[in-house]
């Protein structure tokens, strides 16, 4: 029995070693593939903040830098950045003083030229294609699994060896016992031996016979015992085999196998497939609830416009600027849109929905189409994509049922869920 939980515990560390070295590998190499496309839409996105952000003010006041670092954003995901204005440099971040020159195939250069208020300005930056924060994370998730599990190990090594060395030194004093009693003979018996004549010797030759059968009889009921007890053990074994696949056979079920469209993004949008939203949205929950982050969810309804008209192609366009990166937003349904934004919480996300639907307003004055939004988020809660899209669906029905309520969003009770939890 111990051998076999023995080696159900290599197969179960060596799943988990593969599993937390396969976990690293994929998650490196996948970011490093959508580098160029992620750092060309970052720095897009930079720009186009820098174009609404500078207003004319003197390069030297504070409102106008805290402007420029409120543009940029997160500089994390950058190793070198240089704002100039009419050929002087007003802006610059480096991490050191090599980080200028892109010597490196982790980093992709940019640059570009945009006039704003009669002066010509002009934009530099290194972008990283795999950033270190992401390369911290990756290696930090694959080194405590692979910690925890070795840790149990050396606990359960020692466990055994020291109860095996307990068995040994008992068996070996059990040992020594019995012969020091088989070994042992008191000098008065020899010698009341040798002083017996013979109608002694027949009396204990028949004593000895009886003494002899009734050990054979007592030998006897022992080995039955003991056969009982080895045949009721082994019934134990195997009423404990059974058991163990039967749970290990309860959580399996089948898998699923759907056919995809091919590419990544609908040609007729720009955006995701809506067969690709759901992988993607249960893999950026995942991602947020073990980094301990939150996430928003995005529903918009274009009505009245059609999906082949350039203005619903420009909403796209707006909608992949402003979301950053072009796999996280995809088509769902008829005539609405589905984005995600990682690390937002559902007051930053309603202020978010009101600036794009601003934006979307202006894209549609020309037309008789209407923007409706719902919203929700993960508000630290392990929840599944299927239930955030849900949420957001009611949270987007209801703006649908209210004209004067184009945003609507879907607020959880965080504290009524943890209550929840504990009570479990």
């Amino acid at each position: 029995m111990k051998n076999k939980i023995a080696k159900i515990f290599i197969l179960f560390a060596t799943i988990l070693y593969i599993g937390a070295i396969f976990y690293l590998v994929f998650n490196l190499t996948s970011e490093y593939k959508n580098g160029d496309i992620n750092s060309k839409e970052r720095f897009d996105y930079c720009v186009l903040n820098l174009k609404k952000g500078i207003d004319g003010k003197e390069s030297t006041s504070r409102e106008f830098n805290r402007k420029i670092n409120q543009a940029i954003g997160n500089l994390n995901d950058f190793s070198f950045i240089e704002l100039f204005e009419d050929g002087k440099s007003i802006y610059k971040y480096q991490i050191n003083d090599y980080s200028e020159n892109n010597d490196s195939k982790l980093i992709k250069t940019y640059s570009n030229s945009f006039r704003v208020n009669d002066s010509n300005y002009f934009l530099k930056a290194n972008i990283y294609k795999l950033k270190p924060g992401s390369i911290f994370h990756y290696l930090l998730v694959s080194f405590l699994v692979i910690l925890i599990v070795t840790i149990i190990c050396c606990i359960l090594i020692i466990y055994y060896n020291h109860k095996s060395n307990d068995e040994i030194l008992t068996q070996k004093i059990l040992n020594s016992d019995s012969e020091e009693e088989f070994t042992q003979v008191p000098q008065l018996e020899k010698e009341m031996q040798s002083q017996e004549n013979k109608e002694n010797i027949n009396n204990e030759s028949e004593t000895k016979i009886e003494i002899i059968e009734e050990e054979n009889s007592v030998t006897n009921d022992v080995k039955e015992e003991l056969e009982n007890l080895e045949e009721n053990k082994e019934k134990s074994e195997k009423i404990e085999i059974i058991d163990e696949n039967i749970n290990l056979t309860e959580d399996l079920e089948p898998v699923n196998l759907e056919v995809n469209p091919e590419g990544l993004f609908s040609p007729e949008t720009g955006i995701g497939w809506e067969e690709y939203l759901l992988t993607r949205l249960n893999s950026e929950l995942n991602r947020a609830i073990s980094s301990e982050q939150d996430l928003s969810l995005f529903e918009l309804y274009i009505g009245k416009l059609d999906k082949d008209t350039l203005t619903y192609k420009s909403i796209c366009d707006y909608l992949v600027k402003t979301f950053q990166f072009r796999d996280l937003i995809f088509e769902y349904k008829e005539n609405k849109i589905v984005a995600i934004r990682i690390n937002m919480n559902i007051d930053d996300a309603i202020k978010f929905a009101d600036d794009i639907y601003k934006e979307i307003k202006e894209l549609l004055k020309d037309s008789f189409a209407t923007c409706n939004i719902g919203i929700t988020s993960r508000s630290i809660r392990i929840i599944s994509g299927e239930r955030l899209l849900k949420e957001a669906d009611q949270a987007l029905n209801h703006s649908l049922e209210l004209n004067d309520s184009p945003i609507i969003g879907f607020r959880a009770d965080s504290e009524k869920f943890r209550r929840f939890l504990e009570g479990r």
